[in-house]
Parts: structure tokens; C-alpha cells; sequence
């Protein structure tokens, strides 16, 4: 057998220990980053939406100030009516009309305004009270992992000791490649061919010619459909994929 590949392959089989030890400790973690994107993001919405807010009670405060003014030269334009002459009735009438017309409209402004903050102070609290739970959450998984760590810690200690006595025959291309794609394939580097010609880790169709090349053993072969290394299915005895 190629010899970086029987220590990558007893390597594997460490890690894959290792892999089902810390379980725990990575879906703690992996809730942890959604709690806290989570948090993040609503925190964001919520800076948006009170900045919508301001602007809201700030458009409808300068209504209000103009609603006044109408009403005040509209008051003004009813005065005006009494006491001017006859031929300047109707012109002030009109006048009169127009801006009855315009509080009118600005005053039904208001009132969606007035809808519109309440349903942003409302929006905003309810993003509040989210963001108070998740925070309580964080904290539950915090002590969870905490838990985990001290639960897993010395076999743990073990385990990645022997990793390293492991590591040390391995050259350092060869390792690379293993780490980086167990980095990515879920702890598993190494898998083999089923019995129906794919790989076991992506369900590519392995061909027939480079499949009896893989039963030699006798070099590195990676699969082109997940970069795993591939080997026969005997030499990965106790991995479960």
C-alpha cells in the first residue's frame, strides 16, 4: 500500500473519532452563529426602522405646524370675507374653498402618519423583546458548550495527541489536502466505491478503469466530484458516513 496513504486512512479513522466527539460542541456552535446573526440582523432592521420613525414623527410634526398656518389664514380669509366689498366675495370664497380643501388633506395625512408611527413603535418593541430572547439563548448555549468542552476534554486531549504522532509520517502536500477537505466534506477525507460504482461521499460515478486502479492501492486517488480521497471500502472499516 502507498504509505501516505495508510497513515492518512489510519489518520481518518482517528479523526473520525475526534469528528463524532465534538458533535455537540459544533451544532452548540453553529447555533450560536445563527443566534447571533440573527441578533445582529434585527438589530439592524430596528436602527432602520427608528430612523424611519424620526423621520416620521418629524414629517408629521412640520404638518401639524402647516395644518396651523391654514387654519390660521384660513381664519383670517373668513374675517376678510365680512368685511370686504361685494365684488370680492366670490374670489374670497374660492380662496376659502381651496384651503378648506387643504387642511382637509393634510389633516388625513396626519392620521396615516399617525397610523404609520404607531405601527413603527409597535414593529420596533416586538424587535426588542426577539432580541431579548435570542439573547437569553445565546446564553443557554454558551453554557452548553461550556459543558460539552469540560464533558470532552480529556478524551479529547487523547485523542488529538495521537493525531499528531499520526501527522508527523504524513508529507506535507498529501496532509494539506486531507485537512482542507476535511475541512469542508463534514470530517470525512477518505471514502471508497459502493457497490454500484460511486463514490460513497458525492455519488459521482466512478469509471471502471480508474475504480481497479483504486483497488491496487498503490497510489493517491482523488474523487473529481468532491476532491475525497478515495480507497477500497474494507480499509474504512468503522467510518459511517
Amino acid at each position: 500500500m502507498f504509505t501516505d496513504l495508510e497513515w492518512l486512512i489510519k489518520l481518518q479513522l482517528l479523526d473520525y473519532e475526534i469528528y463524532q466527539l465534538t458533535a455537540d460542541q459544533r451544532k452548540a456552535n453553529n447555533n450560536v452563529k445563527k443566534l447571533s446573526d440573527e441578533v445582529e440582523e434585527i438589530s439592524l432592521r430596528k436602527i432602520k426602522q427608528g430612523r424611519e420613525l424620526k423621520r416620521t414623527i418629524e414629517e408629521k410634526a412640520k404638518l401639524l405646524d402647516d395644518i396651523q398656518e391654514q387654519k390660521r389664514i384660513l381664519e383670517q380669509k373668513r374675517v376678510d370675507l365680512q368685511n370686504d366689498k361685494k365684488t370680492k366675495k366670490e374670489h374670497i370664497r374660492r380662496e376659502i374653498k381651496k384651503m378648506e380643501q387643504a387642511v382637509e388633506v393634510f389633516t388625513q395625512r396626519v392620521d396615516t402618519i399617525s397610523q404609520d408611527i404607531s405601527r413603527l413603535e409597535q414593529e420596533i418593541h416586538d424587535k426588542e423583546d426577539r432580541v431579548t430572547g435570542l439573547k437569553t439563548d445565546l446564553q443557554d448555549e454558551d453554557k452548553s458548550i461550556v459543558k460539552v468542552v469540560k464533558k470532552t476534554k480529556k478524551q479529547l486531549t487523547e485523542l488529538e495527541k495521537k493525531r499528531a504522532l499520526l501527522e508527523v509520517n504524513i508529507r506535507k502536500p498529501f496532509l494539506n489536502h486531507y485537512n482542507r477537505i476535511m475541512h469542508i466534506r463534514n470530517g470525512v477525507a477518505i471514502t471508497y466505491v459502493n457497490e454500484k460504482g460511486l463514490c460513497q461521499g458525492c455519488q459521482v460515478h466512478i469509471p471502471l478503469q480508474f475504480q481497479q486502479k483504486i483497488k491496487l492501492m498503490e497510489d493517491y486517488n482523488i474523487c473529481e466530484g468532491c476532491g475525497r480521497i478515495l480507497v477500497l471500502k474494507e480499509a474504512m472499516e468503522g467510518i459511517v458516513e
